[in-house]
């Protein structure tokens, strides 16, 4: 399973950003290789991590490639006050909430 992590401080938001975010989304979740989204923020809110789980780098690939991401990276700067893009192999995960399904 790999994931590509999102760690951002939102700025504002237009609807430009709103119409790329969620072509983005509405790809990513049709992907043959999407596995699942997860999401948290900072106690704050100011800061909020976006987790895109998927079977093979391959599907990474298409995401990187898609033209409303390749957009979507061109006007980071007007959309987040800052940004960090994670992309790793998880090897375990488990935990109270998801016994019956566990990703491996």
């Amino acid at each position: 399973m790999f994931c590509c992590s999102f760690v951002f401080t939102p700025g504002d938001y237009d609807e430009e950003f709103n119409k790329l975010n969620n072509a983005i989304d509405i790809y990513c979740k049709s992907l043959a290789d999407f596995s699942h989204v997860d999401s948290w923020q900072s106690e704050d809110g100011k800061e909020k991590n976006a987790m895109y789980f998927f079977k093979s780098q391959e599907a990474i690939e298409k995401l990187a490639n898609l033209k409303a991401h390749l957009k979507a990276k061109d006007g980071v700067d007007r959309w987040y006050m800052d940004y960090r893009v994670d992309v790793f192999q998880l090897v375990r995960s488990y935990g109270k909430q998801d016994r019956e399904n566990l990703h491996t």
